[in-house]
C-alpha cells in the first residue's frame, strides 16, 4: 500500500513539473518557447548548424509583415507601468539627458525643403548642421524617446510635424554635392536622403497605433515617405556599378536599414526588395568567423585609423536591416553568409575587436557614426551570445545614441525592460 502511494505521488509530481521542464525544452529545432503564448514559436534569430544558406532570387521572396522592430505603444505602457511601482523606473533610458536634448532645444520636428550637404562632404565637417537632414533625424528620434518616457502630447507633436513635412513635401529636392566632382556629386546627397526613412519608419508604426492607418493624415505621411524613398533612389550613384568590384558597402548598409525599416513599417515591397539587395551588398564585407575582409585592405582607411568605424557603418545598419527583413518574411536572413560570415558573427567580431583595442567608437556614448548603438540590438537579438552577455554587464548603467548608423537612442528603444 505504501509503495503504491509512493508511486502515485511520483507520477503526480512529474505531471506537475512537466510543463516547465519538458514543454519549453521540447520545441522543434528553429523554434523557441514563448511564455506568454504558452507554445513554441519560430525563433527568427536562432542559428542552425549550417553556417550559410543558399541565396534566393529577390523575385522568389514572398514578403509578409509579421511584426515591427519596435512596438512603441506597448513599450511606453511598460515604461509607465514600471515607473508606477511595478518595477525599476527605467525611463532614464529615454530622459532628456540620455537623448542629448540640450543639443536640440526645440522638441518639435525640424524640417527643410531640400536634402543638402554643407561644406566638404569627404573632409572634416565644421558646419552645424553638416547636412540638412540631421535636425530632422535628431528631433524625430528625440520625440519618439519622449513619447516612450511618457511625455504628454508627444504623439501629437510627431503627427503634426510629419504632416507638415508631407504637405510641404520637405526634402523632396536633392541638391548635388558642391564639394564633389561630377562623377560622384549625387553619392552623398542620396545617402543622406535615404537616412530620413529610418526614423520616419519608426514614427509611422507609432502613428498607425495611435491614429489608425486609415487616418487621412497618416495616409499623407505614408505617401510622403514613399516619395522620399523613390527620390533617394533617383540619381546616378558612382558606388553602384558593375565590374565585379565591391563599392560603397557602408552606404549599402545604411540604405539596407532605412529601406527595410520603411518597407516593414508600411508594406512597401519595393523598399523591402531594395533593402534586401543592399543588405546582401553590405554582407560581402564579412568573412569567415565574422572577420572584416574589406575595410582593413584599404590603405587610406587604415592610415586614418578608421577601419573599425567603417566596419560599424556597414554591419551596424545591416543588423537593423536583417531584423526588419526577418519580420517581413525573409527567412534565414541571419544565416546568410555570402563571403563566409553571417551578420551575427560579423557584429560579434566588431564588438569584441573594438573593445579589445580600446577603439574610440566603443567608448563613445553619442555620435553620428562614431558610437555603437547597434550593440543594443545585438544584445536584444542574441542575449545568450558570450559577447552580448559581456556587454549586458558593462552597459547596465549606460546609454548609447548613434544618429546615422545606430538607429538613434537605441538604449531607450531596445534595452530589455
Amino acid at each position: 500500500m505504501k509503495r503504491a502511494y509512493l508511486i502515485a505521488c511520483v507520477v503526480l509530481l512529474i505531471l506537475l513539473i512537466s510543463p516547465v521542464t519538458t514543454w519549453a525544452g521540447s520545441c522543434p529545432e528553429g523554434q523557441k518557447w514563448d511564455d506568454r503564448k504558452g507554445n513554441c514559436v519560430k525563433d527568427r534569430t536562432s542559428s542552425s548548424k549550417k553556417k550559410s544558406v543558399p541565396l534566393k532570387k529577390l523575385s522568389e521572396i514572398a514578403f509578409s509583415i509579421s511584426g515591427h522592430p519596435i512596438d512603441f505603444k506597448a513599450r511606453r505602457a511598460r515604461f509607465l507601468e514600471l515607473a508606477s511601482g511595478a518595477g525599476p523606473d527605467n525611463r532614464w533610458f529615454c530622459s532628456a539627458r540620455a537623448v542629448r536634448w540640450s543639443f536640440t532645444p526645440d522638441p518639435s520636428v525640424q524640417l527643410a525643403p531640400t536634402v543638402e550637404i554643407f561644406g566638404d562632404s569627404r573632409g572634416h565637417c565644421t558646419a552645424d548642421p553638416c547636412q540638412s537632414t540631421d535636425p530632422f533625424m535628431t528631433s524625430l528620434y528625440n520625440l519618439l524617446a519622449f513619447y516612450l518616457y511618457g511625455m504628454e502630447g508627444a504623439a501629437e507633436m510627431i503627427y503634426e510635424g510629419l504632416l507638415e513635412g508631407a504637405r510641404t513635401d520637405a526634402y523632396s529636392v536633392i541638391t548635388a554635392d558642391a564639394s564633389a566632382d561630377s562623377s560622384w556629386k549625387w553619392a552623398e546627397p542620396t545617402y543622406y536622403a535615404s537616412m530620413i526613412l529610418w526614423p520616419l519608419g519608426y514614427a509611422y508604426v507609432l502613428l498607425v497605433d495611435e491614429y489608425g492607418k486609415d487616418d487621412p493624415g497618416v495616409k499623407e505621411i505614408k505617401a510622403w515617405g514613399d516619395r522620399l524613398y523613390a527620390s533617394s533612389e533617383s540619381k546616378p550613384v558612382k558606388w553602384i556599378g558593375g565590374g565585379g568590384f565591391l563599392k560603397g558597402p557602408d552606404r549599402a548598409g545604411l540604405k539596407a536599414a532605412a529601406y527595410s525599416i520603411w518597407g516593414n513599417a508600411t508594406g512597401n515591397e519595393e523598399a523591402l526588395k531594395k533593402g534586401y539587395r543592399y543588405f546582401r551588398h553590405a554582407m560581402k564585407t564579412v568573412g569567415k568567423g565574422g572577420r572584416d575582409i574589406y575595410w582593413g585592405k584599404d590603405a587610406e582607411i587604415r592610415k586614418m585609423k578608421k577601419t573599425l568605424k567603417m566596419v560599424g557603418m556597414t554591419t551596424g545598419p545591416a543588423l537593423y536591416a536583417a531584423y526588419a527583413l526577418s519580420l517581413s518574411g525573409v527567412d534565414d536572413v541571419f544565416e546568410e553568409a555570402p563571403k563566409g560570415g553571417n551578420i551575427k558573427e560579423g557584429m560579434a567580431w566588431l564588438i569584441k575587436r573594438a573593445k579589445e583595442t580600446g577603439n574610440k567608437i566603443y567608448a563613445k556614448s553619442y555620435g553620428y557614426a562614431i558610437s555603437m548603438a547597434y550593440i543594443e540590438l545585438f544584445m536584444k537579438l542574441f542575449p545568450e551570445h558570450p559577447v552580448a552577455v559581456g556587454e549586458q554587464a558593462i552597459r547596465e548603467y549606460k546609454t548609447v545614441y548613434t544618429v546615422h548608423v545606430g538607429g538613434g537612442p537605441a538604449t531607450c528603444f531596445l534595452r530589455d525592460l
